[in-house]
């Protein structure tokens, strides 16, 4: 595994433990492949939870990627909207997809 993966991973578990997100995470189902500072990982949501998993899967529900910094940025409640209009991360496939996502990526 990367260390991207590694953050996620940390990131994920923190989160994870409010009921709410459990509860989110286990409704969702699809590939969300994110790409920063030259790596990338794939969070499959299969229903029952989230796997990492290292570099790109066959058919993304949605991507995301930028530089580590934007990124983190994002997750630590540094604004959303402004990244992607800038350019300096970018979304594709499935925005709603990833709108239901966000809370389980945000640190608290």
């Amino acid at each position: 595994m990367n260390i991207l993966g590694l953050l996620m991973a940390g990131l994920l578990n923190q989160t994870m433990s409010l009921e709410n997100n459990a509860r989110r995470a286990g409704g969702m189902k699809g590939d969300v492949f994110v790409k920063a500072g030259g790596m990338g990982v794939s969070l499959r949501f299969d229903g029952q939870g989230i796997i990492i998993m290292k570099g790109p899967t066959k058919r993304p529900r949605a991507r995301v990627g930028g530089a580590m910094e934007d990124l983190l940025s994002m997750v630590t409640g540094g604004g959303l909207v402004g990244p992607v209009l800038s350019g300096k991360v970018r979304i594709g496939g499935n925005p709603f997809f990833l709108l239901k996502m966000l809370p389980l990526i945000q640190a608290s």
